[in-house]
C-alpha cells in the first residue's frame, strides 16, 4: 500500500489466541461503518514467542489490509507504538489493543 486514510497500529505480545478474530472484526467493522475509507491493519509482533507472528505473515498473504512489523525480541508497548508510526502510510493512525479494550466504536471520535 502507497497511502490509505487510516491506519490501525495493534501493538501485541503472544495474543496467538485472538489475534485473528479480532483484526477481522476490525476490518468487518470499518467496511460497514466506515466504507468510504482506506485503511491498513498494522499489527506489532513484539518478538512473540506463541506463534503469533507466524499466524499473521500467513494471515497477510490473504488480507491485503494487513500488514506486520516484527520485533526479534520484547522491547516494549512504547517501542511497538512508535514502530506502528514509523511503519504507518495511514494519513491518520489510532492505536488499538490487541484485545480491543477500546472497541472499534471508539474509532470515529
Amino acid at each position: 500500500m502507497s497511502s490509505v486514510d487510516l491506519t490501525i497500529v495493534i501493538p501485541a505480545l503472544n495474543e496467538s489466541s485472538i489475534i485473528l478474530d479480532n483484526i477481522d472484526e476490525l476490518s468487518e467493522w470499518l467496511k460497514q461503518q466506515q466504507p468510504n475509507i482506506s485503511y491498513e491493519i498494522l499489527v506489532i509482533d513484539d518478538g512473540s514467542t506463541d506463534g503469533m507472528g507466524e499466524l499473521l505473515d500467513e494471515a497477510s498473504t490473504s488480507r491485503e489490509w494487513l500488514k506486520v512489523v516484527h520485533h526479534s525480541r520484547n522491547i516494549g508497548r512504547g517501542r511497538g507504538v512508535r514502530s506502528g508510526f514509523e511503519s504507518s502510510v495511514g494519513r491518520y493512525i489510532i492505536c488499538l489493543d490487541a484485545d480491543l479494550s477500546y472497541s472499534p466504536e471508539h474509532i470515529p471520535l
